[in-house]
This record gives C-alpha cells, sequence and structure tokens, in this order.
C-alpha cells in the first residue's frame, strides 16, 4: 500500500491547495504485450501526487503476456499486485478481475486505468476536488468520475465522458469536450475512472457477457439508470492516444463472410454482448441497435466489391 500523511501533495494549475482526502484507492489495470506502455503507466501512477491520508494500491492483471511484462513489473514495481492471465481475457475479461480482487479486499475507491494511459501527477486532485465541488454543488449520491485524456502531441481530447450526439440520435455516443466545471454525462470511455465504493457494491463488477470492449459503456449506463452521478471532471487528467482508425485489408473490405468474421471478432462487436448491451440500455429500439454493425458490414462489403468491378470497368 502506498501512502501519504505529510501533506505533500501540490496543487496543479488553476486547482485549490490540497483537501484532506482519508480514502484508500485500488488503481486497476490490465495488459497484455504492451511491457514499455505498462511499465510507462504504473511509473506515472507511483509518480502522481497523493493528497494527504490517501493510500493506493495496484492491482495489475497481466492476461498472458510474452514479452516479459510480468516479470519487469516484479523487478521495477514489486508493490504492485500481478495476477496472471491466460490470454484469453481481453479488456473486459482483465479488469474484471482485477476488480473482482480488489473488491474482495475492501477499498473506498476503485480506479480504472488503461495501460496506454499516462497520469499527471494533479491527476487525484482533480479527480478528488472535482467529487468535494459535486457535493458542493448538491450532489448527495456516490457517484462516478471520469478523467478526460489528451493525445501527447496535439492536445486534443481522446478519451472521457459520453454523451448523446444530438436528441434524435439518443443512442449515438460520442464524446463530451474536456470543461472547466464538472459535467454530467451519459457514460464513459474506461481509460480514467474514480468509482465511488459505494457504487462499487451496488452495482458490482464488469458484465461478463462483454470481452474487450462496451464493458465500460454498459457500467456507466448502469450507473446512470440506479440514480448515480456520472460526471467528468475539468480539464485533462492525463494523455492517451487515440487508437488508429481501422483500415480493412482489400480482400476483407470486398467480402461479406470475411467482414462478418472480422465485426464478430473479440475486439469489435461479439453478437452475445452486442446483444445483452442493446437489450439493456436502448429500450424498445433494440433490435435495430442490434442488426447495425452487422448489416453496415454487408452493406460495406458490397458496396466495396461493386465499386471496385465499377473502376475495373472504367479503366
Amino acid at each position: 500500500m502506498i501512502s501519504t500523511t505529510n501533506g505533500s501533495a501540490q496543487a496543479g494549475e488553476g486547482l485549490p491547495a490540497p483537501m484532506k482526502c482519508e480514502r484508500r484507492i485500488a488503481c486497476l489495470l490490465t495488459c497484455h504485450n504492451r511491457r514499455d506502455k505498462t511499465l510507462a503507466a504504473i511509473e506515472a501512477l507511483l509518480d502522481c501526487h497523493l493528497l494527504p491520508g490517501m493510500q493506493i494500491h495496484i492491482v495489475l492483471v497481466d492476461d498472458g503476456s510474452t514479452d516479459g511484462t510480468s516479470d519487469a513489473v516484479r523487478v521495477r514495481f514489486p508493490q504492485v499486485e500481478l495476477i496472471a492471465g491466460d490470454g484469453s481475457l481481453y479488456w473486459n475479461g482483465g479488469m474484471r478481475r482485477a476488480f473482482s480482487a480488489a473488491m474482495a479486499q475492501g477499498f473506498d475507491d476503485y480506479l480504472w486505468i488503461n495501460d496506454d494511459t499516462h497520469l499527471d501527477p494533479d491527476a487525484f486532485q482533480r479527480l478528488c476536488t472535482c467529487r468535494a465541488e459535486l457535493r458542493l454543488m448538491g450532489e448527495t449520491a456516490a457517484c462516478i468520475v471520469v478523467g478526460a485524456t489528451r493525445d501527447p502531441v496535439t492536445g486534443q481530447l481522446t478519451y472521457g465522458g459520453l454523451v448523446e450526439r444530438d436528441a434524435a440520435s439518443p443512442n449515438y455516443l460520442v464524446n463530451l469536450p474536456a470543461g472547466d466545471v464538472p459535467q454530467r454525462c451519459r457514460t464513459i470511455n474506461g481509460n480514467c475512472v474514480l468509482i465511488d465504493g459505494e457504487v462499487a457494491r451496488k452495482l458490482g463488477n464488469l458484465d461478463e457477457n462483454f470481452v474487450h470492449a462496451i464493458g465500460d459503456w454498459d457500467y456507466g449506463l448502469r450507473a446512470s439508470a440506479a440514480g448515480f452521478g456520472v460526471w467528468v471532471a475539468p480539464g485533462f487528467v492525463g494523455t492517451c492516444e487515440r487508437n488508429p482508425p481501422l483500415i480493412l485489408k482489400p480482400e476483407v473490405a470486398r467480402s461479406i463472410r470475411a467482414r462478418l468474421r472480422h465485426v464478430c471478432s473479440p475486439k469489435q462487436v461479439p453478437p452475445r454482448a452486442w446483444y445483452v448491451y442493446v437489450r439493456r440500455n436502448f429500450g424498445r429500439a433494440w433490435p435495430l441497435e442490434f442488426i447495425k454493425p452487422y448489416a453496415s458490414a454487408v452493406i460495406g462489403a458490397i458496396v466495396t466489391k461493386w465499386r471496385a468491378r465499377f473502376g475495373a470497368a472504367n479503366a
């Protein structure tokens, strides 16, 4: 357990002086074959200024890495609780295992961190200050506070809270722009999320039906439906590169079967996981929402094949 009780936390730019924060926080990560990024994420986490009285405990699930991640963590960060996976957990499964191990020990808060998220030194202060401001604003329910991340080069928003694009598209979620005051959001990206222990006790773990993605969105929606506040802290708490845009190989792009196989793969939209998500969260519109990614794959393959033939005929 890493702690501070000497008041050594430093205020970040534009933040009030450090408050006292008697909280035990479990910091949860999962990884697979990204040794350097994982080590950098843990180092940045340990370099964060803790508020007086705050204690953190890091739980890392290494999902079958073959690049020496676990050995490197044991050498550099022996205080980290390391849990081994077999390579089949992906993000949701790995975070579920870390969350389960931490909840069995009973912490005041749980902090989700992606292993490619590099926290700023004042990240904890920003998250806890946001929660204190919410209480002053009259938010009495336990809450989830999301920390927005920025691109390390451009400084532009990459991940954070999610809201509806507009009233006509309630199920189309987009990033909420970073602001200078706490902002309510509908759900969350799991890159940096502070979950109050009361929320965790009520909602439990991430849903086991999800494989890689979707589980964080579902958790935020479940929290909102249960009456808990879901908020984005002001500013940014760190950096995280956005995942690169997906570019399909030509032979996949023009094949209906290959496209469907791809969209149904663990890191995309597996049908069982997608069914659980839309059935739970999309109300009467769930059948239409369910078929969208698979219909899009079929239509995309047909259009790509047609364009290839049309272009060849007119060459």
